[in-house]
């Protein structure tokens, strides 16, 4: 069916509307599927306005496999980190979403930028989310102790502030004050590791 798709003229990057991307994004349960479809052309960077990929949308649903497929593909490394977290920071919403853990580390043994910024790389992505930052702070706020303890052990920052639209601006030490008191003395641990590696990096500059 797809060959004759594609016999026909169509665009196997082209996204289904404004918020949704293009088909690679909605195969991903069928490994056999995702392969014919990079063989022929499918792009895992393929956006659509409101920011989606299939890679992204990869990371946060579907399984190691999957991901390690489109990453080889040129699935982007400097977007990945926060889509693990995507979708938890309503209690509601959290038990519907895949455990991410392997996902996580298999990104950051990549080279995943562990502080990338969730949306940082669309406009109408951040205006139509809301933009709690990087991963660790999304992960402090919906409660994911595993993912927390795991993006510090890596060297995740703790000082990147959301929008200001999302709780004032709070930063990941912040959100623990307030939703996750269990994780505050390890935030103000890795918050003076910061502080000392700053001036460290000052007295040599």
């Amino acid at each position: 069916m797809w060959q004759a798709f594609l016999d026909h003229g169509w665009d196997i990057n082209r996204p289904y509307s404004t918020a949704d991307p293009p088909t690679l994004a909605w195969i991903l349960e069928d490994k056999e599927l995702v392969e014919w479809f990079l063989a022929h052309g499918a792009n895992p960077n393929a956006e659509a306005r409101y920011g989606w990929t299939p890679w992204l949308r990869a990371i946060v649903w579907a399984p190691l496999e999957i991901v390690k497929l489109l990453h080889e593909a040129g699935g982007r490394l400097d977007l990945a980190v926060p889509y693990v977290c995507y979708g938890r920071t309503s209690p509601n919403h959290a038990a519907k979403f895949p455990d991410r853990m392997d996902v996580l580390q298999y990104l950051l043994d990549a080279g995943a930028d562990i502080d990338a910024r969730m949306w940082s790389h669309n406009r109408y992505g951040r205006m139509s989310h809301f933009d709690f930052g990087s991963a660790v702070n999304i992960a402090v706020y919906c409660g994911k102790d595993d993912i927390v303890e795991e993006l510090l052990r890596r060297g995740a920052r703790t000082d990147i502030a959301a929008d200001k639209m999302v709780d004032d601006g709070s930063t990941a030490l912040e959100f623990a004050k307030k939703r996750a008191p269990h994780l505050v003395s390890r935030l103000e641990e890795r918050r003076r590791q910061e502080n000392e590696g700053n001036h460290k990096h000052q007295d040599g500059s």
